[in-house]
């Protein structure tokens, strides 16, 4: 799935109808526009929405090799340092919309799941080559 916009953060979040309780009352009706989440969900949808802004693409996106869709930097698994500096200039941009002050913007979870895949690969291969130096072809096993 390529990057969203805002409208479409919204529509998301309003859809998925959890069960919300504050101060003992359910919340009722879409949470986009219930006064305790309405607020930071807006500066969320503008966030979502810098995806979209044609003088950021470059910025905030890159094109999946998969499927041509452009795709928020912050699922970018990074190889080189060049990716890591990409996606810091992004994580940057958002910063500078709301001045720092949104704790856990969107992209959060989106690098961290992605920090947590990238050490794995570095892992596994560390393992394999590990693997492979305890049993060398001059042991009889080749590498297949």
């Amino acid at each position: 799935m390529g990057a969203i916009d805002g409208k479409h953060y919204l529509k998301r979040i309003d859809g998925l109808n959890n069960e919300i309780w504050i101060n003992g009352e359910k919340v009722e009706g879409p949470l986009s526009v219930h006064p305790a989440f309405k607020g930071v969900m807006a500066s969320q949808a503008k966030l979502y929405d810098l995806q979209h802004d044609q003088s950021l693409k470059n910025k905030m996106t890159y094109t999946s090799p998969e499927t041509g869709e452009q795709i928020g930097l912050s699922f970018l698994l990074p190889a080189k340092k060049k990716h890591l500096k990409k996606r810091r200039m992004m994580i940057q941009e958002w910063a500078k919309t709301n001045a720092g002050m949104m704790g856990r913007s969107p992209d959060y979870m989106n690098t961290v799941l992605i920090s947590l895949v990238r050490n794995n690969m570095d892992i596994c291969c560390l393992k394999r080559n590990l693997y492979w130096q305890l049993f060398k072809p001059s042991r009889g096993y080749t590498r297949g």
